[in-house]
């Protein structure tokens, strides 16, 4: 089979670089991976070792009951099937520790080779690979064979270890109990990494068994595990175990529009299932061990917690508080205003509260300016200045940068509006029409009536413009009023 190498993975988190290694068992530190094959065949110690599955691998009951949870291998004659891990093909042959469970129906006749996990390719290039053979468990490294007298029984769950020290020292446990010491080379010819596999003799001769049965829990730790904490993890592993948190998500205060990510640890017999809330409302979608808050606002300040579920228990974390730094959201921009308007100076500002407010003119603080407004009342010219307002918090303050506030006298606008010069009796009254039609006798338009106050007086049509080049040029006639 052709593979390609695919280096460890390492997960980031964006407030902090993290190795993430969720704790199933003893002894976490040095796991290079574990395979729980909950439906599928990742890595899920966090160091991004995931497998493919070939053949006719798919997935069964696990030892506990819970349906699509282990590797169930067909056992069709001729046919290799399991999961092949290009990225562990490198991996050191010591030290090292690899432990699974297994359950099988059949075992394979004398001279042929069921591999469960380890470097395998076909015919018997098995290379640093737990096997059973000749009705023993075995230790492959190429032709030579390192064994114990003992075959697992059949149609039951067992865990099988294997450890190697850096010397070759080399131990077989089988649930919890140690088989034998023997010594084995600390190398072998690089082959491809396998759990699972089963070689086909003379690559494919269809002479060899396969695996018929099922694989879980397969562990791959660069340390010789010793005699105790393999018993601890046969314990641990053994016996269905409740969920538990081993690490609380963690508070965060974030600055506006930061990314946030909350992470949870926990222990417990896979699956998992985890549902985050917000202020004890769940999240939608929110259904992994980290949870990422993207461009953080205002609304997303509050209480977060995570509710984690097994098939044997149930728990609920810790809650975490997402805080925010002070933040002008709305900052103020300045003011051009008139004498003796009021006005009413703002900001809007976000972070976790309370927030408190300073406004200061030309750098002195404002008497009871202590709101996110500032009313300005009858504004007069000792009012101008340069204004800004200052945001805290126990968690810290930000300054509105100064803005000027301009006060004008009045508002002028320069304007060009038809005046008509009318003479005659005081106290008469005349009817002012204009039209923008001559040809049209109908479309006269009364403007006003007007009484002349005097002999000679102006009247002006303050509802056009004609300095303005869209407005239609107007014609304009005098009546005798009423």
């Amino acid at each position: 089979m052709k593979t390609t190498k695919t280096l460890f993975g390492i997960f980031t988190i964006t407030i902090a670089l993290l190795t993430h290694a969720r704790a199933q068992a003893p002894f976490t530190n040095s796991l290079v991976a574990y395979f729980p094959f909950n439906g599928n065949a990742n890595d899920a110690s966090g160091n991004g070792n995931d497998g493919t599955l070939f053949g006719a691998a798919t997935f069964g009951v696990d030892r506990f009951g819970n349906s699509n949870s282990c590797l169930s291998l067909p056992g069709t004659q001729g046919t290799g099937s399991g999961v092949d891990i290009p990225s562990l093909s490198s991996m050191s042959y010591s030290p090292v520790t690899y432990s699974a469970w297994f359950w099988v129906s059949n075992y394979p006749p004398y001279d042929t080779v069921m591999t469960l996990v380890g470097r395998e390719q076909c015919g018997d290039q098995q290379q640093g690979a737990i096997c059973i053979f000749n009705s023993v468990l075995d230790y492959y490294c190429g032709v030579d064979s390192y064994w114990v007298q003992m075959l697992p029984p059949r149609n039951q769950w067992c865990q099988v270890v294997l450890t190697i020290d850096q010397t070759g020292s080399a131990n077989f446990y089988l649930n919890g109990t140690n088989l034998s010491g023997i010594g084995f080379p600390s190398t072998c010819q690089p082959l491809d990494f396998r759990i699972g596999a089963s070689a086909s003799g003379g690559c494919g001769s269809g002479s060899r068994s396969v695996w018929n049965g099922l694989i879980d829990d397969v562990r791959i730790y660069n340390l010789a595990l010793s005699a105790s904490e393999v018993q601890q993890l046969y314990a641990y592993e053994s016996a269905p175990q409740p969920v538990s948190i081993t690490v609380q998500p963690q508070s965060l205060v974030v600055n506006a529009y930061d990314t946030a990510s909350l992470n949870v640890t926990a222990t417990g017999s896979e699956p998992l299932s985890y549902q985050w809330s917000f202020n004890s409302t769940n999240i939608v979608g929110a259904t992994s061990y980290s949870l990422t808050i993207s461009h953080v606002v205002q609304t997303n300040l509050g209480t977060y917690a995570v509710f984690i579920t097994n098939a044997f228990g149930t728990t609920n974390s810790s809650n975490a508080t997402l805080s925010m730094y002070p933040f002008l959201a709305l900052p103020f921009g300045g003011l051009d205003t008139y004498w003796g308007y009021t006005n009413t100076l703002s900001v809007g500002a976000w972070g976790t509260g309370p927030l408190d407010y300073q406004w200061f003119d030309d750098g002195n603080a404002i008497n009871d300016a202590t709101n996110e407004t500032l009313t300005l009342t009858s504004i007069q010219a000792a009012n101008a200045g340069l204004y800004s307002v200052v945001v805290s918090s126990a968690l810290g303050s930000v300054t509105n940068t100064p803005e000027q506030v301009v006060v004008n006298p009045a508002g002028v606008s320069l304007g060009l509006s038809p005046t008509l010069t009318i003479s005659g009796v005081v106290g008469y009254n005349y009817i002012i029409q204009s039209t923008s039609n001559l040809s049209n006798t109908n479309s006269w338009i009364t403007m006003t009536n007007l009484t002349l106050t005097q002999p000679i007086q102006l009247w002006v049509d303050t509802n056009t413009d004609a300095s303005q080049p869209g407005n239609p040029q107007r014609f304009y006639q005098v009546l005798p009023g009423q």
